[in-house]
């Protein structure tokens, strides 16, 4: 147990079984799947949406700040609906509220005006959908979608169809965009480095993809020709990637996942259980936390630029990029984000409730 660990508030511990039994012989048991926040300095988790949906059980998934943090969008696996809820009510809105679609995975536009999320109909095509904040104006913008991500503006979205290509289109609809015939690779996800281009993977290699097509990333291009405004991380075969604003290319190493900063100046690596610091000037590590041998789900970056946010299986941890002040937020860390304030995290907790 790393020395400096303190923990705060351990969610949700199950009973032993046998006690249960004794305490309840007739009660049935349901694993609900329910939406927690809980602040970054720690304390006890809020639950923030109700355990039911009328007599119905309800299990939630994929809850996701909105970009002022004063509001939550979720989809319920019960219903395929998705929902709207403010932090501290309690109470949920059905944005979607259809019979002939199961919607899923909503994401809010960075001008928090309009959501774009996954419908799937009867026959089993899915496509990609948009409606404003309020549940209005909801429009199939593309068909044989999987994934989609949306752009610093709030004006584009890239998609990925059911053949693993990529293409560009308006959140507004129209004619998706190719860009070009490449695939996206395994455990890559596209990112939009302004309001009309994006970087992604294939076949081990980065692309710039734009509307006009797609160029080569390559490494050594010191004429700042990619434009990108920020360095980038990614991971690409298990080896972790530093992209800087002019186009160098520097290894990481083995990694199974990468964050950076938002000043750019630290990394943050996750690999086989443990999360080391760096810089990308000198890439020696540091360790920031080893889970002893948990595997880790994911990692960012608080807003200080020092924070680290680790969740693993064996629930949400924060710490220091230099590895001290560590503290363990919860046991559980399911399908979690942190706000963009940097205060407070979402994530989707496991309770069991007699039936």
């Amino acid at each position: 147990m790393n020395p400096h660990i303190k923990c705060l508030s351990i969610l949700l511990l199950p009973c032993l079984l046998s006690a249960c039994s004794a305490l309840n012989p007739t009660n049935s048991k349901s694993i609900l799947e329910t939406v927690y926040t809980i602040p970054i300095t720690g304390g006890d988790a809020s639950r923030v949406v109700p355990l039911s949906l009328g007599s119905t059980v309800a299990n939630y998934r994929h809850a996701r700040w909105s970009p002022d943090g004063t509001q939550l969008v979720l989809y319920s696996v019960t219903n395929g609906e998705i929902y709207s809820c403010t932090t501290t009510g309690n109470t949920l809105t059905n944005l979607t509220n259809t019979t002939t679609i199961t919607e899923s995975d909503p994401a809010w536009s960075p001008s928090g005006t309009s959501i774009a999320y996954l419908g799937t109909d009867y026959s089993g095509i899915s496509g990609l959908y948009v409606m404003t904040a309020a549940g209005s104006s909801q429009t199939r913008i593309m068909a044989a979608v999987t994934a989609f991500g949306w752009s610093t503006d709030s004006t584009l979205l890239w998609a990925q169809s059911t053949n693993g290509r990529l293409y560009i289109i308006s959140a507004s609809g129209g004619s998706p965009i190719s860009v070009g015939t490449l695939t996206i690779d395994s455990g890559t996800t596209p990112v939009w480095m302004d309001s009309s281009s994006l970087r992604f993977v294939s076949g081990g290699l980065t692309y710039i993809g734009t509307t006009s097509g797609t160029v080569v990333a390559m490494s050594d291009t010191t004429d700042g020709s990619w434009g990108i405004p920020s360095a980038q991380v990614f991971v690409d075969e298990s080896t972790g990637y530093w992209v800087s604003t002019t186009g160098n290319l520097q290894s990481l190493g083995t990694s199974d996942w990468t964050a950076i900063s938002p000043n750019g100046a630290r990394i943050a690596v996750a690999v086989r259980g443990a999360v080391y610091s760096l810089t990308p000037s000198v890439p020696s590590r540091h360790l920031v936390y080893d889970t002893q041998g948990q595997a880790i789900l994911k990692i960012e970056w608080a807003p200080d630029n020092s924070t680290v946010l680790i969740y693993t299986t064996a629930g949400i941890f924060v710490a220091s990029y230099d590895g001290t002040n560590v503290l363990q937020l919860s046991a559980q860390s399911s399908d979690a984000q942190l706000s963009e304030d940097g205060s407070t995290i979402v994530f989707i907790g496991s309770r069991e409730e007699s039936r």
